[in-house]
């Protein structure tokens, strides 16, 4: 087969058909990588980069185009300067208030929310309450021109990235997250009432970002994580009941502003919810995450492979860290096999890049994207 374009590769396997071979994603809010890893990683290949953008989380933003290429990448993202990486008070080096009102603290490597501004609210509270405003211009500005320039001069297959989080997680932030579970069962009204705002602001920051970069993406990214390693943090019911039809309207509104496939990230061990994210109108399933409970690639793949496409896939939480190269080709080889034939899988690391992966370990699962996910897959498919 022909080598394909990135942006038409991508396309391809969207699309539920084989391109000349699997594609390699980095980056956006919940497959990029951590600044420090990503000093180790161009260190090491002696890449001279830019200066990327840093979000609060300490994750990279702006992956410089030379290790994109390098890599193998196809991908790039676009993002919008939303409410939950918008510094709206600093207090110091490590601590800030974001624009939904939540004090973040840096602690190691990473950030954590250490206050809930609607911890104590009513229905009242909530419609006093100072939330963001997902119209505010300085969100898009340059964005138009930043996707055009890259659609037009570039074969990146660019993606939408404008919200850190879903509907679910943003009750918890602003809650608590045993107040907001709480809710679900003894205060349906208050619930309902909070997450309505969550909802219009999503849609209202949707609605923002599409409108300047709608026509030049080819997959947008949401985010929502209802599972553990285990099972899941609220009953099917419980999600049918108040997350089910939000998201359908969500998406529906993306669908009016955009062709692009719509990405649902959700950690954890979520196979009782995959029939509802097709039915919410999800194309792109991340990140089936491998060391969670009931989420065999194999299995998974006979039963929706026809419906959804898959997005990482690459276990981060021992392989990528503590594996051996051998180890982690092998798997990569045996994540094609599972999920790669007639197309509809994207190859990333099942979470964030961290700086305690050994760098080997790193270029090792990019370089196996390559050695093993040249289609046809007739050598590796199990």
């Amino acid at each position: 087969m022909a080598t394909m374009k990135p942006r038409d590769r991508v396309r391809t396997t969207l699309s539920l058909k084989e391109p000349d071979r699997v594609p390699i994603d980095l980056g956006g809010r919940v497959t990029s990588i951590h600044k420090l890893a990503y000093e180790k990683l161009i260190a090491a290949l002696g890449i001279d980069v830019d200066q990327p953008i840093i979000d609060p989380f300490l994750s990279v933003m702006s992956i410089d185009h030379k290790l994109l290429d390098y890599l193998g990448v196809d991908t790039h993202y676009l993002f919008m300067r939303g409410p939950e990486y918008r510094i709206a008070r600093k207090i110091d080096p490590e601590n800030y208030i974001n624009e939904w009102g939540v004090h973040v603290k840096i602690m190691g490597l990473h950030s954590q929310r250490i206050s809930y501004p609607l911890e104590h609210a009513t229905i009242q509270d909530l419609k006093n309450y100072n939330w963001p405003d997902p119209s505010e211009t300085e969100r898009v500005a340059g964005l138009n021109s930043e996707a055009k320039e890259l659609y037009f001069h570039t074969d990146y297959a660019l993606i939408a990235a404008p919200v850190n989080g879903g509907i679910f997680e943003f009750g918890q932030h602003l809650r608590g997250m045993v107040n907001f579970l709480m809710d679900m069962m003894l205060d349906k009204s208050f619930t309902n009432a909070l997450l309505d705002y969550l909802l219009d602001i999503q849609i209202g920051l949707w609605d923002s970002f599409l409108s300047e970069v709608g026509d030049y993406v080819e997959m947008v990214q949401l985010a929502d994580d209802y599972g553990t390693q285990q099972g899941l943090m609220i009953s099917p019911q419980l999600f049918r009941e108040f997350f089910k039809p939000r998201y359908v309207r969500l998406i529906e509104e993306i669908r009016k502003r955009t062709q692009a496939k719509v990405f649902f990230h959700c950690d954890g061990a979520i196979l009782d919810l995959i029939d509802d994210f097709i039915e919410m109108g999800v194309d792109v399933l991340n990140p089936l995450q491998p060391t969670a409970k009931n989420m065999d690639p194999k299995i998974i793949k006979e039963k929706y492979g026809k419906q959804l496409a898959f997005h990482g896939c690459i276990d981060n939480q021992h392989l990528l860290p503590y594996g051996d190269p051998e180890e982690i080709r092998m798997t990569v080889k045996r994540v094609i096999g599972a999920l790669g034939s007639g197309g509809g899988l994207m190859i990333a690391s099942a979470h964030l890049i961290e700086p305690d992966m050994p760098i080997e370990n790193v270029l090792t699962m990019f370089d196996a994207v390559k050695e093993f996910g040249k289609y046809p897959l007739n050598n590796i498919i199990e």
